[in-house]
């Protein structure tokens, strides 16, 4: 019977489990209110029945609809009139009002929360129920049985069973939770109505007037006027409480330590966990990077967090776990749900993921770090190192995301619904703090997050169109109109836009304040009746000539659309056909092997895509790979099994016939280059009996793999060589396409079988002829479009990218004049003047002449690169060369500077020539000429650690120190030992034959002889070592030699002296590792060190970062210098008899030899490491506190790479933010030495720190 009832709901209407439950509440409501009720309602429910029921049935789930299929849908409705769906400009409210020509609209919303019935499942092991002790229940059985058996008419009452915990929802109130706003309303719905929990209370996560941590009453913001609640208010007397805090952890109450109070107060007394709103690849930077990472176990149901068994991930960490504060940390992910809900039920052998903190660690400030990075990152790092970090699901929102027209929370959550039904917040997450979206708009703390709109940043958008394969192609606007189509007026959850009367589409000036997120018919718009329907006809009545107009499908010169960026459609009316387009598909329609290798933005991957659509449309199966999906750090197998699955999915469709991970895991054994051969011999081909091509794009990508893809060479053509023996080898066709010459691999495969086996198909511009179609976008608005055309041909030589791009330019400039130029050929020559060829680097938004500098100057070899250059100079002077097919003319060809014409290399076009002309050779031939040498630098070293002191108490482990940090040098960075100064007290005479007993005039003298000029170079490294006593006298730094007498000032050696003597080694990188203010503990003459007055960031907890460092009377004294103290001021700087070391020396050795994933090649986390575990070693072994600290000058070094083999691609992006900001601020001696930084760390080959010498050197000039 219920399963009718839900069949009959849900005919037409689409309802989910949760609207269909709400519709039965309604009826039996309605049934409350009797009949004249329901009476006055009968016509709207009638005219509401009616509608439903002259509804289609509803289809069955399918795949978003394609362009192609839109375009046949489209095609039957040319006739419909189609309405523009916009978002509200405002934030007001959603009331309806009416304009002549716009009306708002409620539109239906999605769910944030995909699979609700999932999360329920995960709480499963919550859902206990225990007796009540307040509620009880009558006992029937046993108050009849005391009746007959006792006479006594008296009730017998058991405890009633209720859900076992209760829940304490605490939402942190900070602005950077307000785009989770929807989210953690739904989340809130969740808990309460699925009957996990007794009781769901709700509350906002706040501070009081005096800043400390409270709790305020209730799920909304404007409770917060209310009063403040202690933390402590939400401890259960029954340990039945359970505290989820729901937070991103990177408001002020998290990076200041304020909430470390809070969350001790519910650990100790039950059962806390934080829900984090961001994926766990942010969160060590969030205020959970504080912590260290942990497993938790619970050996009985309910226990409160301190009392969980603990095991750390790290073994960098030595916790105190018994005082430590432990919290898990789940995320909106069913198995992180189930493995939290499990261990707090006490499972065995259940482990939930959290952090543990240490409070007196995690109670004080820190520096605060932006979670979205480097603001002056260009869109190619940008995308890169988001694909380098995101899930495989985020990456693929990032690609819808880019083919729409309007960016929001709301449309997000659609797409969601319709494509990516396995998506969750943390994948929205990903994208949005990925570095890849700016909001259009202030966001403030009264900003509802509905209305608020993205976009991507310049640039970004088309190298993620670029990336999206063909078959994943989809049509977003397509989508959400679909979607809203099905829901519109019946949804419970909707949010506020605006339908727009056509007559505005043709305002220009609107058009470029708004883009459309949604297409709707009238048809659907009266369904809402009242003032829809009047305004649906009145449209229809006035404008139905003119709204046909600005439909997407009814004029091609609307429709026609110039794409500047990015591949087109196998469909799209812009698409030029050239003798490509007809080589290509006759050569792959008879079997041949082919290669299409060109330049970028020559319209290789529309190529791909329009003849794949040809020959599908005859019946072939194309299958396409990209390469550029997947990281370069991938394995060989992983490269193989991750073709295989594309390829399955994008054309083959074999996932649904196939077990196609059952298959491979059976295949482990094997190699993977036997698992590809062995899928397309004994499944492609025996599966598909229709002729297949398989096309695979960015072929050059596979030659900067970490491993040799030969193999993957050589198989391809043996495919083609088993079509001697194994005729079903003759269906299957491989087409490559990139920018790579034949000779990269043929050299990489080692055969000259490519050429026999591969057909090259010539990529060519467009003719006078072939680009005719291309007038539709303007023939409209001029009498003489031709030779607008002819004059962009002539400017641009038919290259795709630019023809486009300078006729999309012709067409906006047109909109602005009110008649048409009467000079064509002069206003052209003009326009590509202005808005091209002058300042192009700012004019080129969408990067096109920035890759064709960047191709030529990323030539890691010198002497290559000087030979294209050269070759390129000759052209601009002669006018042209012969094409002898060397190597530097096969890379001038692969930049797309110059074309190759009856034998003749001849610059592509006026525009190439005019930005890279012969000024700007000289330029790069100059430049080539230094800096590349510079990719090897040096280190240097000065070393002194002292044991004897003659006037005071000697020290045990300094010298001994200082031995193992020569050692380092030596044998882990390679220092020579002409580059190592060495002073103990017991060390030899130098080659010169002077003394190197650490005394005051030995040092004296070796710092005042030694850096009197300069010996080292930009680039090169000093790093100076003391390990001894040091103290401070009137507010100055002072270090001891071995002879030096802290009663006696004249006998100490000021620190600032040091550092004025080292900055004149010519070194622009100055380390100090100060080792400095040992103790027996009574520091009867030591006092601390490092209080001098220091200017710049300062990675210590105890002090704010935006202020100076102590007191004292010199200023700057180590300005330009990193400087890391073993300890505070106030401390001692500990020696561990056990260890036979200092402790501040042990843990940084530890640091500097750390290599691979979590080592301290940057300032920011060697001072971190130093900053944990040395208070971790004196407490374990002194029982006392030595907390060191960094002093860092200027602030832009804290992302300083010091040790650039160790480094990752986050810091070098991290260095570049820093040294954009340094150039921006004209801080051009700092820009210079971080650029240097970042290029030795990339081993001389990154193209931003290249072009950042040459602009550095014309500022400079």
């Amino acid at each position: 019977m219920i399963d009718n009832v839900v069949a009959a709901l849900g005919l037409g209407l689409n309802l989910t489990d949760e609207e269909i439950a709400d519709v039965l509440w309604l009826a039996v409501q309605m049934q409350q209110f009797g009949d004249g009720v329901i009476s006055e309602q009968g016509d709207r429910n009638e005219a509401l029945d009616n509608s439903v029921s002259n509804r289609e049935s509803p289809k069955q789930p399918t795949q978003p609809l394609r362009n192609a299929d839109r375009d046949r849908q489209d095609e039957n409705k040319k006739d419909e009139q189609n309405f523009e769906v916009h978002s509200k400009n405002d934030q007001g409210g959603d009331r309806l009002t009416r304009r002549s020509d716009e009306l708002q609209l409620k539109i239906p919303d999605a769910r944030s929360l995909q699979k609700p019935l999932e999360l329920a499942r995960s709480l499963r092991p919550l859902m206990r129920r225990v007796p009540s002790q307040v509620n009880t229940l009558l006992d029937e059985e046993a108050t009849v049985r005391r009746i007959a058996e006792e006479k006594i008419w008296c009730p017998v009452l058991r405890p009633a069973l209720e859900p076992w915990l209760d829940l304490a929802l605490v939402i942190d109130d900070s602005a950077s939770m307000l785009m989770w706003r929807h989210t953690i309303a739904e989340l809130q719905h969740f808990l309460s109505s699925y009957g996990v929990f007794r009781d769901v209370r709700v509350w906002r996560l706040g501070t009081d007037k005096a800043e400390k941590v409270c709790i305020y009453a209730g799920a909304t913001a404007s409770n917060r006027n209310g009063s403040p609640r202690s933390p402590s208010e939400l401890i259960e007397a029954n340990g039945r409480g359970l505290v989820l805090v729901v937070s991103d952890c990177i408001a002020p109450i998290w990076r200041n330590g304020a909430i470390a109070s809070a969350l001790q107060i519910w650990s100790r007394s039950g059962m806390v966990a934080i829900l984090q709103m961001l994926p766990d690849w942010l969160w060590a930077r969030t205020a959970l990077g504080r912590g260290v990472a942990a497993q938790f176990s619970a050996l009985a149901a309910g226990i409160p967090n301190y009392q969980l068994t603990t095991t750390t991930v790290s073994t960098w960490y030595d916790i105190d776990l018994a005082t430590s504060i432990k919290i898990p940390v789940v995320t909106l992910e069913p198995e992180k749900f189930t493995a939290w809900a499990e261990m707090l039920a006490g499972k065995g052998g259940a482990w939930s993921a959290g952090i543990v903190f240490e409070p007196e660690l995690f109670s004080v400030p820190e520096v605060a770090i932006e979670l979205d990075g480097a603001s002056e990152l260009d869109a190619e790092d940008r995308v890169q190192s988001f694909r380098l970090t995101a899930s495989p699901i985020a990456r693929r929102l990032a690609g819808l995301l880019a083919a729409a027209p309007v960016i929001s929370l709301p449309i997000v959550r659609i797409l969601q619904s319709k494509v990516l039904t396995q998506s969750q917040p943390v994948h929205v997450a990903e994208v949005f703090l990925g570095g890849l979206l700016k909001p259009l708009s202030e966001i403030t703390a009264k900003t509802n997050p509905n209305y608020v709109q993205y976009d991507f940043i310049e640039g970004v958008r088309d190298l993620l169109l670029e990336s999206v394969p063909s078959s994943e192609i989809v049509n977003v606007v397509a989508v959400v109109s679909e979607y809203i189509a099905e829901r519109l007026g019946i949804s419970l959850e909707e949010f506020g836009a605006v339908i727009r009367n056509p007559r505005q589409v043709q305002n220009t000036k609107l058009v470029s304040q708004t883009r459309p997120f949604a297409i709707l018919t009238a048809q659907i718009l009266k369904r809402l009746g009242g003032e829809y329907v009047v305004f649906a006809e009145e449209v229809e009545q006035a404008n139905i000539n003119l709204i046909q107009r600005s439909t997407a499908v009814k004029t091609s010169n609307l429709n026609f659309k110039y794409l500047v960026g990015g591949a087109l459609p196998a469909n799209a009316p812009s698409y030029i056909e050239r003798k490509c387009d007809r080589d290509l598909y006759d050569l792959l329609k008879n079997g041949k092997y082919c290669y299409v290798f060109n330049s970028r933005q020559m319209g290789k991957t529309s190529l791909m895509r329009r003849v794949a659509y040809k020959l599908q449309q005859n019946g072939t199966i194309c299958a396409m790979f990209n390469p550029l999906s997947l990281r370069k750090e991938v394995t060989k197998r992983q490269w193989y099994v991750s073709a295989i699955y594309s390829l399955a999915k994008n054309g083959l469709n074999l996932e649904e016939s196939f077990d196609l991970q059952s298959w491979i895991i059976e295949r482990e054994s094997i190699s993977p280059e036997d698992i590809f051969s062995e899928f397309i011999e004994t499944v492609v081909l025996q599966k598909i009996h229709v002729p297949i091509v398989i096309f695979i794009e960015e072929i050059d990508w596979l030659l900067s793999l970490s491993f040799s893809m030969d193999s993957f060479f050589d198989l391809v053509i043996s495919f083609f060589e088993y079509r001697k023996i194994k005729p079903d080898f003759n269906r299957i066709t491989f087409s490559l396409l990139g920018v790579v010459s034949p000779i990269d691999l043929i050299e990489s495969v080692n055969t000259s079988n490519f050429n026999k086996t591969f057909t090259e198909v010539e990529l060519e511009g467009f003719t006078l002829n072939e680009a005719m179609p291309l007038v539709q976008g303007f023939a409209n608005k001029v009498d003489n479009p031709q030779r607008y055309l002819e004059a962009v041909i002539r400017w641009t030589g038919g290259m795709p990218f630019l023809t486009q791009r300078l006729l999309w330019l012709i067409t906006q400039e047109l909109e602005t004049m009110d008649f048409p130029p009467k000079a064509v050929d002069k206003w052209i020559d003009k326009l590509v003047q202005d808005k091209i060829i002058d300042d192009w680097k700012n004019q080129d938004k969408i990067p096109h002449l920035t890759l064709i500098e960047g191709r030529l100057l990323h030539i890691v070899e010198e002497n290559l690169r000087g030979r294209v250059l050269s070759c390129y100079q000759q052209i601009l002077i002669n006018g042209e060369i012969d094409d002898n097919h060397s190597q530097e003319i096969l890379q001038l060809r692969l930049s797309g500077l110059v074309v190759s014409q009856n034998g003749k290399l001849r610059a592509y076009n006026p525009i190439y020539a005019a930005v890279f002309d012969n000024k700007w050779v000289e330029q790069q031939l100059g430049l080539n000429r230094i800096d590349q040498k510079k990719v090897s630098v040096r280190n240097c070293a000065v070393i002194i650690g002292i044991n004897d002191y003659d006037e005071i108490l000697p020290l045990r482990y300094a010298k001994n120190d200082a031995e193992n940090m020569r050692d380092f040098f030596v044998q882990d960075l390679g220092v020579g030992h002409d580059h190592i100064y060495f002073f103990t007290d017991d060390s030899p005479r130098n080659t010169y034959g002077r003394k190197t007993q650490p005394t005051y005039g030995t040092l004296l003298s070796f710092l005042a002889d030694r850096f009197e000029t300069p010996f080292l170079a930009v680039g090169d490294t000093l790093w100076f070592y003391f390990a001894g006593h040091g103290m401070n006298f009137e507010g100055r730094d002072y270090l001891l030699p071995s002879d030096g007498n802290p009663r006696t000032i004249k006998t100490a050696i000021p620190i600032s002296y040091v550092t004025e003597r080292l900055r004149r080694s010519g070194a622009d990188n100055i380390v100090m590792l100060i080792d400095g203010c040992f103790s027996d503990g009574s520091q009867q003459f030591n006092t601390g060190i490092g209080e001098e007055m220091q200017q710049g960031v300062i990675i210590d907890e105890s002090k704010k970062p935006n202020t100076g460092v102590g007191i004292g009377e010199e200023e700057q004294t180590q300005q330009g210098v990193i400087t890391f103290f073993s300890c505070r001021p106030s401390q001692v700087s500990y020696e561990i008899d056990e260890l036979r070391q200092g402790a501040f020396t042990k843990v940084l050795l530890e640091a500097l030899r750390i290599q691979g994933e979590g080592n301290c090649a940057t300032v920011e986390r060697f001072a971190q490491y130093l900053r944990h575990q040395v208070p971790r070693l004196t407490r374990r072994y002194k029982n006392y506190e030595q907390i060191p600290y960094a002093v860092i000058e200027p602030a832009r070094m804290l992302h300083y790479i010091l040790l650039p083999k160790f480094a990752n691609l986050t810091d070098i992006q991290l260095l570049k933010a820093d040294a954009l900001e340094a150039e921006v601020e004209g801080d051009f001696m700092l820009a210079w030495q971080l650029w240097m930084r970042i290029n030795v760390a990339a081993s001389g080959t990154d193209m931003q720190a290249i072009n950042a010498f040459q602009r550095l050197a014309q500022k400079r000039s």
